[in-house]
């Protein structure tokens, strides 16, 4: 069991009722997978579509991840 803040607030439209809150995965988690397979998959909100994002080396995965938690903690402020 983990903390309901290791996971992020689920903000798709359409979601499974029992699925709505937070996202299926933790932070943890989804950061491991990311550098582990050198790929993050995001929903696009603007364009109702999902992005595939390929790295080239883990630190291009890491400034990916990075760039990603500046972001979100600016839209949050």
């Amino acid at each position: 069991m983990k903390p309901a803040d290791d996971f992020q607030d689920n903000r798709r439209h359409y979601q499974i009722k029992s699925r709505q809150g937070k996202v299926f995965s933790c932070n943890p988690c989804s950061r491991k997978w990311t550098l582990d397979n050198l790929k993050a998959v995001r929903f696009d909100f603007d364009n109702s579509s999902w992005i595939v994002h390929d790295f080239k080396n883990t630190n291009e995965a890491i400034k990916f991840l990075e760039d990603e938690d500046n972001n979100r903690i600016r839209r949050q402020s």
